[in-house]
């Protein structure tokens, strides 16, 4: 079901409707867009799993122009147990980038946590993805956590001879016993 939130104008003054719908992979423009914005961030190296990132029940709040074209979108999920709104994927159109549709967005997603009953809203992003960062620093949005990462592909198959040294075992039954009962 897909309801409007409001008709409102972005930075340049221009129309923009706000809408917000049960069920975001029907809405097959909007879609696009959000494929587009995982295929840029896959490409950047600023996404983590963008497979798993949408699920059946996630919610979208997007924007419209005058002639009914999706501008964008936040694909969100509310989480009762810690009162939070959880941004899955905020994205706007390539053509409509600058004109702070993403503050449009925010504004909205913001509401509706309130509305339901929520305190806060929160997200995760690459820590290179300078154009998310500020956009949501212009929100009032900053980091609260950090994740700590480190890559051991380079090192794996020292480590892996390694503990078969220590171990006196061949990899196959290294890896089996932690499958044992």
């Amino acid at each position: 079901m897909k309801y409007k939130i409001e008709d409102t104008v972005d930075k340049t003054g221009e129309p923009v409707s706000i809408w917000h719908s049960d069920c975001f992979v029907q809405n097959k423009e909007l879609y696009t867009i959000y494929e587009k914005s995982i295929a840029f961030m896959m490409e950047k190296g600023w996404a983590m799993n963008p497979s798993g990132l949408i699920k059946s029940d996630h919610k979208v709040i997007f924007a419209e122009n005058k002639d009914g074209r999706p501008m964008g979108g936040v694909v969100y999920e509310y989480h009762p147990w810690n009162k939070q709104g959880w941004i899955v994927l905020i994205f706007t159109a390539d053509e409509f980038r600058g004109r702070h549709i993403y503050s449009l967005l925010q504004k909205a997603l913001e509401d509706e946590t309130i509305k339901l009953g929520g305190t806060s809203i929160a997200s995760l992003a690459h820590k290179d993805n300078e154009p998310r960062i500020k956009a949501g620093a212009r929100e009032g949005m900053h980091p609260q956590y950090l994740r700590l990462y480190k890559d051991l592909s380079n090192e794996l198959e020292k480590r892996k001879t390694y503990m078969q040294i220590k171990l006196k075992k061949e990899w196959k039954d290294i890896t089996k016993e932690r499958w044992r009962g």
